[in-house]
């Protein structure tokens, strides 16, 4: 993967409409937050849509699945995401500003989501890799679509203390470890933790097609 390989996620809230937006988007800069300065690593846009800048490609999907479970945790609140993986030709100190390979394929992808009947896709110059990773991706959107709140909770404070023992995470949940573990087991957190160690060693050849 060359250095200035990145990936950029465009995204929105789905049915947004069916709840206030003093409901949602705290929920949504909350979890955007986790991922840099405002404007300049991740911006809002369009009402309920969105966009963030991944300096590190091959942590794409760790990127996503807290989105997913940041949202999920709250009742109602979902995202479709696009994850666009390439090089930038301009990064601006406003992301909307900023262009090229990665951000151009999110954009589009973002737009083909509804069609591909899924909430999460990748698109990369590697085409054999989007058909194969995107076949896997939407299995994993299948599993997360399902999370119920206490679930993705469980997952998000796993995803963003990933250092740390059950036995820590549970007391940052205020529960006991049995009950986070069984969360995580029926959030097949481990099953997608697979994964996501999959494609960032899939990710990795990619790079040479920009």
């Amino acid at each position: 993967m060359s250095l200035d390989e990145v990936a950029v996620i465009t995204g929105d809230v789905i049915s947004s409409r069916r709840h206030e937006q003093q409901y949602w988007m705290p929920a949504l800069k909350s979890v955007l937050s986790h991922f840099g300065q405002e404007n300049f690593d991740w911006a809002l846009y369009r009402g309920d849509a969105f966009q963030i800048f991944i300096h590190d490609a091959p942590s794409a999907f760790e990127s996503a699945m807290l989105i997913k479970a940041g949202m999920r945790a709250h009742k109602g609140l979902d995202v479709r995401l696009a994850m666009g993986v390439g090089t930038v030709d301009v990064r601006a100190p406003q992301i909307g500003e900023s262009n090229g390979p990665a951000f151009v394929r999110a954009g589009s992808l973002v737009e083909e989501l509804d069609s591909m009947r899924t909430t999460l896709a990748v698109r990369s110059a590697n085409q054999a890799f989007d058909e194969f990773m995107n076949a896997s991706l939407g299995l994993a959107a299948a599993i997360m679509d399902k999370w119920l709140p206490n679930y993705a909770q469980a997952v998000a404070c796993s995803v963003q203390h990933s250092g740390e023992t059950q036995v820590q995470l549970a007391k940052r949940l205020g529960i006991a470890q049995n009950t986070l573990s069984e969360r995580l087991g029926r959030a097949h957190y481990r099953a997608l933790r697979d994964f996501e160690r999959a494609f960032r060693q899939a990710i990795q050849p990619l790079g040479q097609g920009d």
